[in-house]
């Protein structure tokens, strides 16, 4: 958070950082590091997922732009200012990276069962036609926070499988999102369980999709 916060400052950048808590047994420590940082500091009191995390902050944000980065920084700081800056130049809704960019930097000792769930999620993505783009649980993504506020009042999905969804209702609304390639550092420990979250992911992304159906047929697109 000190490299992140003195990067906002070399940059110019006048910014609130949001800090969302879910449910975390240390909330009182994170919500000292916050006061510390003068960052917002958000608590749900018991776990309620990634998803409904990310919404929480997303949601309270007042800022023009709002982005969202896990809390471990795995990107590099200067992803953060080049999503801004393409979010500046286009007329983009959203600007979201993508690791399989040839540019993108990614490390090469990633281990291949997480190789092989992104494929396997990402093709199953792309076969229900939930969304044309190929990295959609990449960490960071930036948003006009009008689009930002439209899309997670929308969303309903409070595990990982949040991001599939928040791209499927873009996709639905004509949203234009650009995508850009990433620079992700190395990272220790994950709590991403490959099998058992990947398995959930699943289940969650026909939910998304027989939803969007429904949804379809009740506004008569379907009849």
């Amino acid at each position: 958070m000190p490299e992140l916060l003195a990067a906002f400052e070399a940059w110019e950048w006048q910014v609130e950082v949001i800090v969302v808590d879910d449910g975390s047994e240390d909330g009182g420590i994170i919500a000292a590091h916050c006061k510390s940082w003068n960052c917002r500091y958000l608590r749900n009191e018991s776990a309620r997922g990634k998803g409904n995390a990310v919404r929480k902050g997303i949601l309270s944000a007042t800022a023009p732009v709002v982005m969202f980065m896990d809390g471990d920084f795995p990107f590099d700081l200067e992803t953060v200012h080049r999503l801004v800056s393409m979010m500046q130049q286009t007329n983009a809704g959203i600007v979201i990276g993508n690791r399989t960019d040839p540019q993108s930097q990614y490390p090469k000792d990633l281990p291949l069962q997480r190789q092989l769930g992104s494929y396997l999620l990402s093709r199953f993505i792309r076969m229900l036609n939930l969304t044309v783009f190929k990295d959609t649980q990449c960490g960071i993504k930036c948003f006009r926070t009008s689009v930002g506020h439209e899309l997670f009042s929308r969303a309903k999905e409070d595990g990982f499988a949040f991001d599939i969804e928040i791209l499927a209702l873009a996709q639905q609304l004509r949203i234009p999102v650009v995508t850009i390639p990433v620079s992700v550092k190395p990272q220790a420990t994950t709590t991403v369980k490959v099998f058992r979250h990947g398995w959930q992911t699943l289940r969650r992304c026909l939910a998304i999709w027989y939803n969007q159906k429904i949804q379809l047929h009740e506004t008569g697109m379907g009849k």
